[in-house]
């Protein structure tokens, strides 16, 4: 090869490298970032789209079904009563009212595995909707924080009902279930919206939501009491966000557990985790949708 063609093909290749590189400049997305007071006006704006997608996702999801909403919540009291009777000829937990207290802890957790399972995933899962017309993308995971409250309402107001005939003795105890149901649906908006920004970005994060629901249901005190649990699983037990929710669950219907340090932890997880959705969306709300 000649010297002239050498020159030749050293220079094409710079020039496919100037070129690689404004192809990168091209497509490399940077939308401006949205100020989160900004952010919130518009979902407040939108706030009837939410009502109706989650009115929409309800009635879709039960609409075939004979019993319907039925499912939602004859699955978890049958899930609690196999359990109930399973571990108690298994293990002997010195916790009065067994079958009330696993009752009391499935409301909780059916609530947030089925927002957590949904949500994260909801922003990518809604392509389609988000091409059409512009609205805060943060509305997608919120409609199934919103859709789940339904099941959630029902489901609280069976546990009480089952509560009584099951031996328990309700009274002020009751009460914690208000702030219980509050933080579970604030932190589990939290996380659903900063899990399904990320999704957007690292499709493993369904992998990963569904290894974590797994996971959680073993290290969350929803079966167990945090007191009797094993030693080696204690800190992972305590840095568990869902204990001082599962905590407040339980005292609902009596149980006398302590919840200082569980709820401190709770609460340390869903500011961190509203900030992290708060910025997330705030930077990338604006490309969401050309990356699907």
């Amino acid at each position: 090869m000649t010297a002239a063609a050498t020159t030749t093909v050293a220079v094409a290749q710079l020039d496919g490298q100037d070129q690689d590189e404004r192809f990168r400049e091209v497509l490399e997305l940077h939308g401006e970032r949205t100020s989160p007071f900004v952010l919130a006006r518009a979902a407040w704006h939108w706030r009837e789209v939410l009502v109706l997608l989650a009115r929409k996702e309800f009635h879709v999801k039960y609409r075939r079904m004979s019993f319907g909403t039925m499912w939602a919540v004859f699955l978890p009291v049958l899930q609690s009563v196999v359990m109930a009777v399973v571990f108690s000829r298994l293990v002997r937990f010195s916790i009065p009212h067994y079958a009330v207290f696993i009752l009391s802890g499935m409301v909780a957790w059916t609530y947030f595995a089925n927002v957590f399972g949904a949500g994260s995933t909801a922003i990518a899962g809604s392509a389609d909707l988000s091409s059409r017309v512009y609205f805060p993308r943060a509305l997608l995971p919120l409609v199934q924080v919103t859709t789940n409250l339904y099941g959630l309402v029902i489901m609280l107001a069976v546990a009480l009902i089952l509560a009584i005939p099951l031996g328990a003795h309700l009274g002020l105890y009751t009460l914690w279930f208000l702030p219980g149901a509050a933080l579970l649906v604030v932190f589990a908006s939290s996380l659903v919206l900063t899990s399904a920004a990320l999704h957007v970005y690292f499709r493993d994060v369904s992998y990963i939501t569904n290894a974590l629901v797994l996971l959680l249901l073993y290290v969350s005190p929803v079966i167990y009491s945090p007191a009797v649990a094993p030693h080696i699983v204690r800190p992972i037990i305590d840095a568990n966000p869902l204990t001082g929710i599962l905590d407040l669950f339980h005292a609902g219907v009596g149980d006398p557990t302590s919840m200082g340090l569980a709820l401190g932890v709770t609460a340390a997880w869903t500011v961190v985790l509203s900030c992290a959705a708060v910025a997330l969306h705030s930077r990338f709300d604006r490309v969401f949708t050309d990356l699907l």
